[in-house]
């Protein structure tokens, strides 16, 4: 802005004295001409000073314009700046905010001014706040402290709690404060800056490390689980291919085959025990089958009781007639393990949980399924409860994976994902209902299978054991299931090379030139794994014909170039009628 020009020191004597000669009345002054020529220098210089006086004017109007344009850009910039900018004293009294500051208050501005901002601060973080404001009026020096803002609902103008704030725990703002005392030590100047966000990442990135460790012990876990059913299962075959021997060398002895009949069964029954385990700890590789899905679930009743404990009873309903599916026997346990276990925690003391089995049929029919479930007979599951039940976010998010109402300590939000999983990949669907207070039900559908696609199981005892002359190396390195399982072999009329680790197999197939027809392998062996040693014979015989024997199959597949069904196993413990027909199928594949 240009510098306002002063005016010469005799214009006002020589503005009078014109006046006084022009008729003002005042009267003439005998000192002063009155020529022609002073009168017109006398105007000449009052219309130059009038000239200078309105362009002083225009400069000093467009110097207010700039001002007040440069004033409206700053309160702009006040007001909607990203962070909060309000004046208080050491009372907490507002004198001065802008617009951020009003918003995350969740207040008019002009209804702030003269009110108390320690009154909109939680009631937690209040001494917090005091706390600092004290001391920074005290010390002089600038602080720093986060608190919770507790913004009012609907537009009631109240802003203490102590006269009624209407506050809702879904309107807590959390902002960063950042203090400094002005010049005249009777005001402070604070930002608000909100931190809600981050607040909240942080609080779920804590959630999920808790989390994530859940799940790394529960893998840990699930590791300790398979490597004990291995050795487990090293065990249950070497009994149960002790007592199939003993019933086929005496079997004219009754009362002993009824009591070795006893001791088969205990021990397929211990085996089925650890076959759920593996399930459990996912260790099991899946091999669909068609099965009774009615006895599979009978199956599991008393491991399902022995899970929910004795406060809570369960009730089974089904029909009397098979209902077939094909699918993995574990990844049933898995549902009604997973479902079971969500109604027992839902449950606050005692309670029933109850599973029926049916059967339904599925058509356009039907309006109460979705019209992208395929028509066909299904096999329905249905567990519900008398537990708490859910509300409707909990429904929305019920099957998102690590989504979780429970503690730590109760679940990692896997188990229901879990179950929807193995749903879609059999091709079935599954519905929940529930209300808060009034329990929940599942609803699982898996397609049905006709009696047509049901192998029926031979017995052990009036079947002919498949053998040959073919010779077999078998490779194992435990020394009793080593030993029974090549008796059998040479039962059957097999010439059997035994092998106690892959590198003596390896030695062993070399030294017989090429006379091995087929190599029976543990998989888990001592130096390196039957996997390998397949690979390492396969070099040398190509198109050698294998089975692997496994109890613990977590790390079998892990290869991109093969799968399940490329690969001949049969898992322990087997029976050897069972093992005989396996060896006999792979020598006649080839």
């Amino acid at each position: 802005m240009s510098k306002r020009k002063k005016p010469p020191a005799g214009l006002d004597e020589l503005q009078k004295r014109a006046e006084e000669r022009l008729g003002t009345g005042i009267g003439p002054d005998p000192g002063f001409s009155t020529s022609h020529a002073d009168l017109h220098r006398l105007y000449h210089e009052l219309d130059v000073h009038r000239i200078e006086l309105e362009m002083q004017q225009e400069e000093l109007l467009k110097s207010r314009a700039e001002l007040e344009e440069s004033l409206e850009r700053y309160m702009e910039l006040y007001d909607f700046a990203p962070i909060g900018y309000l004046s208080i004293d050491r009372n907490s009294k507002i004198f001065q905010l802008n617009l951020t500051a009003s918003s995350l208050i969740g207040m008019e501005r002009s209804k702030l001014i003269g009110q108390r901002f320690d009154s909109f601060v939680s009631i937690e973080d209040q001494p917090f706040f005091s706390n600092m404001l004290c001391n920074l009026f005290a010390r002089r020096q600038a602080a720093v402290c986060e608190v919770a803002l507790e913004r009012p609902c609907g537009a009631s103008p109240s802003a203490s709690l102590a006269t009624g704030h209407n506050i809702s725990i879904d309107n807590l703002k959390t902002v960063r404060i950042d203090a400094v005392v002005g010049d005249d030590g009777l005001q402070c100047r604070m930002t608000l800056t909100d931190v809600s966000e981050q607040k909240r990442v942080q609080r779920d990135n804590a959630l999920l490390q808790t989390t994530m460790a859940q799940v790394r012990k529960m893998e840990s876990i699930g590791r300790l689980a398979g490597g004990i059913a291995h050795d487990y299962n090293n065990m249950l075959q070497v009994m149960l291919g002790n007592i199939e021997l003993m019933m086929r060398i005496k079997p004219e002895l009754p009362v002993d085959q009824e009591k070795l009949s006893d001791l088969r069964h205990c021990v397929l029954k211990t085996a089925s025990l650890t076959r759920q385990l593996l399930a459990f700890a996912r260790q099991q590789p899946h091999r669909p089958e068609v099965l009774d899905f009615s006895d599979t679930v009978e199956d599991m009743l008393k491991m399902l009781r022995r899970l929910v404990g004795e406060n809570i009873s369960i009730t089974y309903s089904h029909p009397k007639e098979r209902l077939l599916v094909k699918m993995d026997p574990s990844q049933i346990d898995q549902i009604l393990a997973n479902l079971v276990v969500n109604s027992r925690d839902a449950i606050q003391d005692t309670g029933t949980i109850r599973i029926t089995v049916s059967s339904i049929v599925v058509d356009s029919a039907n309006a109460e399924y979705s019209k992208d479930i395929p028509a066909g007979v299904y096999i329905r599951l249905s567990v519900s409860d008398d537990g708490c039940g859910m509300d409707s976010v909990t429904l929305e998010n019920i099957f998102e994976p690590f989504f979780t109402t429970k503690s730590v300590a109760k679940g990692n939000g896997l188990g229901l994902a879990s179950v929807y999983g193995i749903v879609k990949q059999n091709g079935g669907f599954i519905n929940v209902s529930s209300a808060v207070g009034n329990g929940a039900r599942f609803d699982v559908y898996l397609p049905g299978c006709t009696a047509e696609e049901l192998i029926s199981p031979t017995t052990d005892k009036s079947e002919l054991v498949p053998g040959g002359q073919e010779t077999i190396l078998l490779v194992e390195d435990d020394s009793s299931v080593r030993a029974v399982t090549a008796e059998f072999l040479e039962q059957c009329g097999y010439t059997v090379i035994r092998a106690a680790t892959s590198t003596s197999a390896l030695a062993a197939f070399n030294a017989m030139a090429g006379r091995i027809d087929l190599l029976v392998t543990d998989f888990i062996m001592p130096d390196f794994n039957g996997r390998e040693l397949v690979m390492k014979i396969s070099s040398i015989k190509p198109g050698i014909s294998f089975l692997i024997i496994t109890g613990y199959t977590v790390d079998y597949f892990d290869s991109d170039q093969v799968t399940a069904d490329d690969l001949p196993f049969i898992s322990k413990p087997y029976s050897l009628s069972e093992f005989a027909r396996k060896v006999r199928e792979v020598l006649d594949a080839v």
